[in-house]
This record gives structure tokens, sequence and C-alpha cells, in this order.
């Protein structure tokens, strides 16, 4: 296996805009104590971007802080629970982002990325019965929700039933074609099945699409050359 991120999904969405509005609320209203959540508002904002810039361990620093504010109501929790998940994650600390995407699901059940994120952490655990559970829960919730076909992919690739792995990844590049990650998910997968033609078509695309700090990895660079896609 590449050390390539098998699944592009679950960047957190923006943790802090629950906070910005409760922010709002309990100080124009007098309802609580504003300075406190105002510094969670900012820790949140700025784990953000630390994520963004992949500084996970600063980033997680600075959720631990929001999470400790007082009051949250649930969503905000769940939404702060995710975005330290994938942080969690991104460090491949896969225990610690399974409880972190327990817990948000715990807050929000029907919450479809943090199903589709808890999916992608249990697969990389290797508990693959729960994960392809939980990938069926999210797509009960969102039918076209591509990710979650691309990881389910990943699962049934790891069972060695190639035709379900190719049947998900294929749904999921039609639902989202330009995905470079699917694309390299697949041409994994076809290579493990035996059919070098194949993934050699899907590498080819995965490269043309994928970002200049993906290319420059050295397993990308070393699967491309074997494939003649780069010299």
């Amino acid at each position: 296996m590449s050390g390539v991120v098998r699944a592009s999904f679950g960047r957190p969405t923006r943790s802090c805009i629950v906070l910005a509005l409760a922010i709002w609320f309990v100080i124009a209203f007098g309802l609580g104590p504003g300075p406190v959540l105002a510094d969670a508002y900012s820790d949140a904002t700025m784990a953000d971007r630390l994520v963004e810039e992949g500084d996970f361990p600063q980033a997680i620093f600075l959720y631990d802080r929001a999470l400790a504010a007082q009051p949250l109501t649930s969503e905000d929790r769940s939404g702060l629970l995710y975005a330290r998940g994938f942080a969690k994650g991104r460090l491949k600390d896969h225990d610690g982002a399974i409880a972190d995407y327990r817990a948000a699901k715990a807050l929000a059940p029907g919450n479809v990325k943090v199903l589709s994120s808890l999916c992608y952490q249990l697969q990389k655990k290797g508990d693959l019965d729960e994960a392809l559970e939980h990938c069926n829960q999210a797509l009960r919730f969102d039918p076209q929700h591509a990710s979650t076909y691309g990881v389910r992919g990943l699962i049934w690739q790891a069972k060695q039933n190639f035709p379900e792995a190719q049947r998900d990844l294929d749904h999921a590049l039609r639902l989202d074609p330009e995905n470079w990650a699917s694309y390299y998910n697949r041409a994994q997968m076809f290579a493990e099945w035996g059919r070098p033609e194949l993934a050699r078509r899907d590498y080819k695309a995965a490269y043309d699409r994928a970002p200049g700090w993906a290319r420059a990895r050295e397993s990308v660079q070393a699967t491309m050359r074997h494939y003649g896609i780069i010299q």
C-alpha cells in the first residue's frame, strides 16, 4: 500500500460558524459569558486554519481548548469533535480519531460526514465489518455521498471482493469525476486484482488531476515511474 491518502474526504467544515452565531446570541442578549465563547470561536478559527496548513498537533491543542469552553451546544461540540477527529486521523492516530467521531456521532447521529469519516478510520484500523456498517448508514442518509462510496470500495478491496470494490469506486467517480484520489484508489484496486492496463489508465488519470503536493510524494513518483507515466 502506498503512502498516498487513500481517499480525499472529510476535510472539516468550518466548525466555528455555529460558534459565531452562538457568540452573537449570548452577547446580544446577555445570556452568558460572552468572552469564554469568544475565545472558543477564536481557537476554532485558528485550529481550522492550522489544519489547512498541515499543523495538526497545534490544531488539536486549540480544538481541545475550544471543547473545554462553556456553554457549548450539542451542534457546536459535535462539529469540534469532528474537526479534531480529522486532525487526529491525519496524524495516523486512528484510535483517537475513532473516539472523536463516535462522540460526534452520539451528538449528531445523522451527520453523513461523521459517519463516513468513522467508516474510513475503522477501515484503516482493519475493523472492516464495523466500517462497512457505518458506510451503509451514511449512504442511507445520503445515497449521493461520493466519498462514502469511495471508502466502501476500499473495504470491499480489503475483503478481496474486487467486483464490488470496482462498482463502488466507479460510482464514486460518477458522482465526483475529478477526484484524483478516487482514480488512484481504483488504480490500486485494479493493480491488486491483476489488471495492469486498467491500473495504468487510472494512475494516469489520478496524476493528471492530482495537486502538486500529491505529485511530489515519493510513493506517487515511484508508482508513476513503474507504470511509465513519468520518467
